[in-house]
């Protein structure tokens, strides 16, 4: 099988099926100075819409990808191991799970996980119609050696990697908080020769970031059955965020009490229900202001919102823009 990075009632793809869907898209590579390449990548009908920039440099991997489902679905993929990667989750709700990691990745909006795996095998589960954002930067097992030759802190995970021996560390954080980075990296083109350079000491920096964080288990010391009643939880307010329950009805839809619920919905998924809800409805928000063409009013009411002006409110201090400016700002950028 073609080895890939995985683009984030259920249908289910396996590596047949997928490779057909991936043999459907569009693809254009451009080559920039230092051999980089600039890979542009484009999914559009069947069950799943995608697209996705990567750039390419040297054992390292830049990539910037969306998706939105038609239905819930899950894809099986695999990569050629060892898999060693940065993942940043900016919006969505797909979750994917690899071979050898004891937690998956993706539970909230802004997580940001390091992980090394012997294999690339996974599974991705996505939610009908909900628009997936993320970002990976991915090193070859070449790249991270060599750089463990100059920075003596990277031996550790090298000689894990070397063992085929499993890792991973995350932190939660405002998704809002790595996007200029981001930025800086996918749009650094016009610095021509020395972009490799840039490119190179942007991922030294947010692998030194994460290795800097203490050693944590990855389990949030909840029995598994309280953990399912989290996502089931999570489950009914994606279902109803324009009408949700009130979180009383929420804890005995799931068989527990709000007390517990609202203490273990924070420790899975980083934030309270109802906080996890706003940034949901926000996320939401945001798609529609992109992609369609209705009114502010006409959102803000999908979403829940009797008053356009508490929206635009919420909207800004979420955001750090107003709807307005969200809408302008994706049509200056098609255009």
């Amino acid at each position: 099988m073609t080895s890939h990075q995985p683009i984030g009632s259920i249908a289910s793809l396996d590596g047949d099926d997928f490779e057909a869907l991936v043999a459907r898209g569009e693809q254009q590579v451009r080559l920039g100075p230092g051999e980089i390449r600039d890979i542009r990548f484009v999914i559009d009908g069947g069950p799943l819409t995608a697209r996705s920039q990567m750039i390419a440099s040297d054992g390292l991997s830049f990539m910037l990808g969306e998706n939105v489902a038609n239905d819930d679905l899950i894809l099986n993929g695999d990569h050629e191991g060892p898999l060693i990667a940065i993942h940043a989750v900016l919006r969505g709700s797909a979750t994917v799970a690899i071979d050898g990691l004891d937690a998956p990745i993706g539970e909230s909006i802004g997580e940001l996980a390091l992980f090394a795996a012997a294999t690339g095998r996974s599974t991705v589960n996505l939610r009908a119609r909900v628009t997936n954002q993320a970002f990976r930067i991915t090193f070859s097992r070449r790249k991270l050696d060599e750089l463990a030759l100059r920075y003596g802190a990277l031996a550790p995970l090298a000689s894990r990697v070397a063992a085929g021996q499993p890792f991973s560390r995350r932190r939660s954080s405002s998704s809002n908080e790595f996007k200029t980075s981001i930025s800086e990296i996918m749009d650094s083109e016009h610095l021509g020769p020395m972009r490799p350079m840039f490119l190179e000491a942007h991922a030294l920096g947010w692998l030194a970031s994460m290795l800097a964080i203490p050693a944590t288990r990855p389990s949030h010391g909840l029995r598994q059955r309280e953990i399912d009643r989290c996502h089931q939880a999570r489950e009914i307010l994606v279902a109803s965020s324009s009408r949700p329950p009130t979180l009383g009805e929420l804890a005995a839809a799931v068989g527990t009490n709000e007390f517990t619920l609202k203490r273990n919905f924070k420790r899975v998924f980083g934030r309270p229900p109802y906080a996890f809800l706003l940034a949901h409805r926000l996320e939401r928000a945001r798609d529609l202001l992109v992609e369609s063409d209705q009114s502010i009013k006409e959102i803000a009411a999908t979403i829940g919102y009797a008053h356009a002006s508490h929206f635009s409110t919420a909207f800004r201090r979420h955001f750090g823009v107003t709807p307005w400016q969200q809408r302008q700002g994706a049509r200056r950028a098609r255009s």
